[in-house]
């Protein structure tokens, strides 16, 4: 006969129990069985596979933290011995006694004889005996659980009845009309006042009857409109009491309309122009940061937008909007009219991309602070106290003349040795293939050191820092006014390379994550503002799609070259000025080579300009519009792949994204177009310009016979005589004419002239 599995299992237990009580009774088998233990525990903790720390690799607080752990595990340990303890003694209390067997029934054996125990008899009363226990334990935990939520019922119950109750009550007391002395009363209560007071209060309150009964007896609407001509309120509206004069019904909608008096409306009373500047400035990318992500992305009534995550608390923002409006908006109202999509960062939301200037010199900040030498616990509050308010770029770079001499002061403080973290890149040799190579790896380092140490290194890092928040301000305010102010001969083309695509399937074998059988897509996205007929700056997004993952200055124009054919086909022929935007990474939009294209190889992609820059947002800080394009296109491509739709290929994928989001315009870069503009720049040779790293604005202009460089953006001297008043790093790379023999370039040398002095070998 076939088992039960509750069957099988007691009889496992069974089984177990017995051998281990065998195994206590012979000490040597014990022994054993510990030392194998052992063992395997040690092997388990050499191979890493238990997930529960020692002791001794503990920190304090994880001490703590496990220490209060055991102490609650005991206590319910010892709890549920007691209850279990209690029930036990319950049914024993309560059973009734066994039944006696009777004589005549008795089987007498005797003692000597070896005949087996029936299997079913003292084995199945226990095993019967456990199994009523163990029902009536879970019964009686039922029943308490049962009795503990009815008591939490009724208690809800009574708190909704009473309050019904009171609300009825007061549903009461309000619908009932008093008297204009009880209403004195009951607006006095239990307050003594002197008689003159009282009387008063009297008179106002029998003068507001007499005036409602009068416009009640009034009847007729002709009537009611000369009740309304001989009133007036101006003492009404002098001391604000149209409100009042209102809830009482001494004037009403109509009577008001009557008398021109106007009454702030509830609610969000704040105009359009208002609640517009407010939505930009939250989109402002000194206030928020931009998602790269797919997965980066809210929706609210059914539009979609991408996240942004502030910077700073709303609190401080609030007193930055302020200080660059001329009129005043509520902090209630301020956060109200916050866009849906403009978040406050979470612990899981943290930004990966971080600057290390930021960074490192937040840990010098806190731990001086932490150390009780600094009063300011951020470096917002650094930067507030340095500066005026709300900051500016001339107070940043230490010009201004109210705030240029402000300096950080520190309390009175011990010297010791504290521990702070700094991230560190560091050069290290590892064999690859058996061949030794220098690698360079960035690491979060705790370095020791004193207070007056770290005192001293903050004051050597504050104006760099300070610098380095300048050109993140300039910058932004460059390129925002540049936007504002566009003009019908110009466009701006911002753009950044998104992270690689991955091509998926609906369906997956194991094997397709191995090696390399999934293909990845390079994309190359950005936005042109461009002004419209109405005179209004609007956005235009794109993105060229290609297999080829470079990233370098020939991928970048050749990507480039797409969008400049788009330009013409829209039939932009007036524009004579492009102001390009990127992030300066070296390997990809600042570095010589780039130079020399755009000094000598702009005219051949845009022979009707007259003027190209290309602008460089500070290191560390280039997430914009070019993230959200690329975050929209991969989320948009997941999508498909999660609806079934596979993409195996950049064609399936370019077919997905043009029916999916017509909004962007989307070509695909060829491996043929992508060999001519290699083989236009065969042989280019460049020098390398002293100072590139300070570079953020690349000015030429085709009247000029070089180009030109500025430590920051400047939009007001590029139309004049260069080099620029405000920023002028240096010039360099003289313009050389392209000239193409048998369709290869001419290898281009640098000059030599006295205009690339700036340009080291």
């Amino acid at each position: 006969m076939a088992r039960s599995k509750e069957e099988a299992k007691l009889r496992k237990k069974e089984y177990d129990k017995k051998r281990r009580e065998e195994m206590k009774n012979n000490p040597e088998k014990l022994a054993e069985m510990r030392e194998k233990e052992k063992l395997k525990y040690r092997k388990k903790r050499e191979q890493g596979k238990l997930a529960a720390k020692l002791v001794d690799n503990m920190t304090s607080r994880e001490h703590r933290q496990i220490k209060k752990e055991w102490r609650k595990r005991a206590q319910n340990y010892r709890k549920n011995k007691r209850d279990q303890k209690n029930l036990n003694q319950i049914l024993i209390d309560n059973s009734p006694p066994h039944s006696p067997i009777p004589i005549q029934n008795a089987v007498v054996t005797p003692s000597n004889s070896n005949a087996p125990t029936p299997r079913n008899s003292t084995y199945r009363k226990n095993v019967g005996r456990k199994r009523v226990i163990k029902s009536r334990s879970k019964m009686y935990r039922t029943i308490l659980d049962l009795k503990q939520k009815l008591a939490e019922s009724k208690k809800s119950s009574e708190k909704y009845r009473k309050r019904y109750q009171r609300m009825k009550e007061k549903t009461l007391k309000k619908s009932r009309i008093l008297s204009p002395n009880s209403k004195v009363n009951e607006l006095l209560g239990n307050q003594k006042v002197t008689e003159p007071v009282r009387r008063k209060l009297l008179f106002g309150e029998v003068l507001q009857r007499q005036l409602q009964e009068n416009y009640r007896e009034a009847g007729s609407h002709s009537n009611k409109k000369i009740y309304n001509k001989t009133m007036k309120y101006n003492l009404l509206k002098k001391y604000r009491l149209i409100n009042i004069a209102k809830k009482t019904k001494i004037l009403n909608p109509q009577s008001l309309k009557n008398c021109n008096i106007k009454i702030r409306p509830r609610g969000n009373y704040l105009s359009l122009h208002v609640k517009k500047e407010i939505k930009e400035f939250f989109e402002r990318d000194d206030v928020s940061r931009m998602t790269a992500g797919k997965k980066e992305y809210i929706t609210f009534k059914k539009e979609q937008k991408q996240k942004r995550y502030l910077l700073e608390t709303i609190k401080t923002l609030h007193n930055k909007f302020l200080g660059s409006v001329p009129y005043h908006v509520s902090y209630q109202s301020f956060c109200r009219l916050k866009p849906f999509w403009v978040l406050k960062p979470k612990v899981e939301d943290r930004e990966t991309c971080r600057c290390i200037k930021h960074l490192n010199f937040e840990y010098i900040v806190s731990a001086l602070y932490k150390a009780k030498v600094i009063e300011t616990r951020s470096t917002t509050d650094v930067v507030n106290l340095l500066c005026c308010l709300p900051p500016k770029p001339e107070c940043l770079f230490r010009n201004c003349i109210y705030c240029c001499n402000k300096k950080l002061k520190e309390k009175e403080f011990l010297d010791r040795t504290i521990i702070y973290n700094k991230w560190t890149t560091v050069s290290s040799k590892c064999t690859v293939k058996g061949q030794e190579k220098l690698i360079r790896k960035t690491t979060k380092s705790n370095i020791a050191i004193t207070l007056v140490n770290l005192f001293h290194e903050l004051q050597v890092t504050l104006i760099p820092f300070l610098t380095h928040i300048g050109n993140i301000l300039h910058q932004y305010h460059a390129m925002s006014s540049l936007k504002t102010s566009l003009k019908s001969n110009e466009i701006i083309i911002h753009v950044d390379f998104s992270e690689n695509f991955s091509c998926k399937y609906g369906e997956e074998v194991q094997s397709l994550h191995f090696g390399g059988s999934r293909e990845q897509i390079s994309l190359h996205t950005g936005v042109i503002y461009i002004q419209n007929n109405q005179e209004k700056v609007t956005p235009r997004s794109f993105c060229t799609i290609s297999t080829s993952l470079r990233h370098d200055y020939v991928a970048i124009w050749a990507h480039l070259k797409i969008v400049f054919d788009w330009i013409d086909q829209n039939k932009i022929e007036d524009i004579t000025a492009v102001h390009f935007l990127s992030d300066g990474p070296a390997t990809q939009y600042r570095n010589r080579f780039m130079f020399r294209v755009i000094s000598s190889f702009s005219n051949h992609f845009l022979p009707n300009i007259e003027i190209l820059t290309w602008n460089y947002s500070e290191a560390g800080h280039g997430k914009g519009a070019a993230d959200g394009v690329g975050g929209t296109l991969k989320r948009t491509a997941d999508q498909a792949v999660a609806e079934g739709k596979d993409i195996s290929n950049i064609s399936q994928l370019i077919d997905i994204l043009k029916e999916r989001c017509p909004g962007i315009y989307i070509q695909e870069l060829s491996a043929n177009a992508l060999q001519q503009v290699e083989l236009l720049f065969s042989g280019i040779s460049a020098s390398t310009f002293s100072g590139t790293t300070n570079v953020h604005q690349v000015i030429c202009r085709k009247e000029d016979d070089c180009i030109f460089f500025n430590k920051l953006s400047c939009f007001d001297c590029y139309l004049k005589s260069m080099p620029c008043i405000h920023f002028h790093l240096g010039r360099g790379y003289p313009k050389s004419h392209l000239r193409l023999n048998n369709n290869k370039a001419l290898k281009l040398k640098p000059s030599g002239t006295k205009k690339t002095k700036n340009l080291k070998k």
